[in-house]
C-alpha cells in the first residue's frame, strides 16, 4: 500500500511540474533604477522599471519563419473559436492569395465578425465594431493603472482567463500586463455610441444591446515565444523604409460580446532557429551606459531633458518588408521606453529605443 501511495505522489509531482512547464504566464521580476546623469549639459533621468535578467544570461540572433498558406489553414482548424467567443457558424473562410496573404473568415450575421490569420505570424479578430470606444476622444482618457483589471459585468479572473485562452490558441506565453484602458460608465458609453452612429449616418439600432453590454477593457501584454520576450513596444518606422513591428498581444473584452477584439502574434509548431553563437548579454548598467553615450554624443536643440521610463531585454526585428514570406531576424536588445521634454511643447514625446544586447550598438 505504501508503495502505491509513493507512486501516486510521484505521479502527482510529475503532473504538477508539467503544468508549471506549460504555464501560459512567464514569471517576471521588475526592479526600479533612479539616477540623474549629465550628457554634456543635457539632463538624462533614469526613472525606470527594469526587467531583471539573471547574471550571465546568453543571447543570440534567431530566424523566425513566417507561416505557409497550409500552416495558417491548419492552424484555423485547430483553434477553438468558441473559446474566443467567435462564431463561425454563419459565414465563410477565404483562402490566402499573393495579394492578400491571410486566411480570413467573414460572418454573414450582424454585427459582422471578421478574423484574419496572416502568413506573417499575426492574427486579428473583431467580434463587433469597436469604433465607439475611442472615436472622437483621446485614448489616454481611458488609461488606468495596470492593477485595475475588471469592469462592471466582467471580473478580473474572467478577463485573465480570456487572456490565457488567446495565448493558448495562438501558441505563445504572456508576461505582466503592459497597459490597461477601460470605460464602464453607461452614460459615457451611450454618448459615444450616439456620437459615432450620428457621425456615420447610421441608425442607433446598429448597436442593439444595452449600453452596459458595450463597456470595455482594453489590455496589452508582452508575448513570449520559446522563452524569448518579443518586442513589446509600439510599431516603429525608421529611415530607409525600415519597420520595427511590435510583437505583443492586445485584447478587448466587453460584457455583451466577451472577447471582442484580438490583435496578436500567431505561431504554429517550431518556427525558431538560432543563427549566431550564444554570447553573454550586457547587464542593465552597461545598457544604461550605452544610452548615456548616445545622448552625450548628439546635439538636441530645444530639448529640456530625456527620461528613461522602462528597460527590458527583448527580441526585435528590423525589416524592410515585414509582410513578405521571408523570415524575421530577431535581434537580442535592451529596449528602453524614453520620453523627451521639449522647451516649446507642454507634453513629452514618448518612443522606444533598442541597443544590441551584446555590442551595445543602437539598433533604433
Amino acid at each position: 500500500m505504501k508503495k502505491v501511495v509513493i507512486i501516486l505522489i510521484l505521479a502527482l509531482m510529475c503532473f504538477t511540474c508539467a503544468l508549471a512547464d506549460n504555464s501560459i504566464w512567464v514569471e517576471e521580476t521588475w526592479g526600479q533604477i533612479d539616477r540623474e546623469l549629465n550628457c554634456d549639459g543635457l539632463p538624462l533621468f533614469i526613472h525606470a522599471k527594469v526587467l531583471e535578467v539573471p547574471e550571465g544570461t546568453e543571447v543570440c540572433e534567431y530566424l523566425l519563419e513566417k507561416l505557409s498558406r497550409e500552416a495558417v489553414i491548419e492552424k484555423a482548424k485547430q483553434i477553438n473559436w468558441d473559446a474566443l467567443d467567435f462564431d463561425t457558424s454563419s459565414g465563410e473562410w477565404r483562402k490566402p492569395t499573393k495579394s492578400d496573404p491571410a486566411y480570413s473568415f467573414i460572418s454573414k450575421s450582424l454585427p459582422v465578425s471578421v478574423c484574419n490569420l496572416y502568413l506573417y505570424c499575426n492574427m486579428d479578430l473583431y467580434n463587433l465594431d469597436h469604433s465607439y470606444m475611442y472615436d472622437d476622444c483621446d485614448p489616454g482618457q481611458n488609461e488606468v493603472p495596470t492593477d485595475q483589471i475588471g469592469i462592471n459585468g466582467v471580473s478580473r479572473e474572467e478577463i485573465m482567463q480570456d487572456a490565457e485562452t488567446v495565448a493558448t490558441e495562438c501558441g505563445f506565453q504572456l508576461g505582466n500586463v503592459l497597459e490597461v484602458n477601460k470605460c464602464d460608465d453607461p452614460e459615457t458609453i451611450s454618448e459615444r455610441i450616439r456620437s459615432y452612429t450620428k457621425r456615420m449616418g447610421w441608425d442607433e439600432s446598429y448597436y442593439p444591446k444595452e449600453a452596459a453590454d458595450y463597456a470595455f477593457i482594453d489590455l496589452t501584454f508582452p508575448v513570449y515565444y520559446n522563452g524569448l520576450r518579443l518586442f513589446s513596444g509600439r510599431w516603429t518606422s525608421l529611415d530607409n523604409n525600415l519597420e520595427v513591428p511590435n510583437m505583443n498581444m492586445r485584447m478587448i473584452v466587453t460584457p455583451g460580446y466577451g472577447i471582442s477584439e484580438v490583435e496578436s502574434m500567431l505561431f504554429a509548431g517550431s518556427q525558431l532557429k538560432a543563427i549566431t553563437e550564444s554570447k553573454s548579454a550586457m547587464n542593465v548598467d552597461e545598457a544604461i551606459h550605452c544610452i548615456e553615450e548616445k545622448y552625450t554624443n548628439m546635439f538636441f536643440p530645444g530639448v529640456k531633458s530625456v527620461t528613461v521610463q522602462s528597460m527590458a531585454l527583448e527580441y526585435v526585428t528590423i525589416t524592410g518588408d515585414w509582410a513578405s514570406e521571408k523570415p524575421y531576424t530577431l535581434y537580442p536588445a535592451w529596449v528602453a521606453r524614453i520620453s523627451i521634454e521639449y522647451e516649446e511643447y507642454d507634453n513629452p514625446y514618448m518612443f522606444y529605443e533598442a541597443y544590441d544586447a551584446v555590442t551595445g550598438k543602437p539598433l533604433f
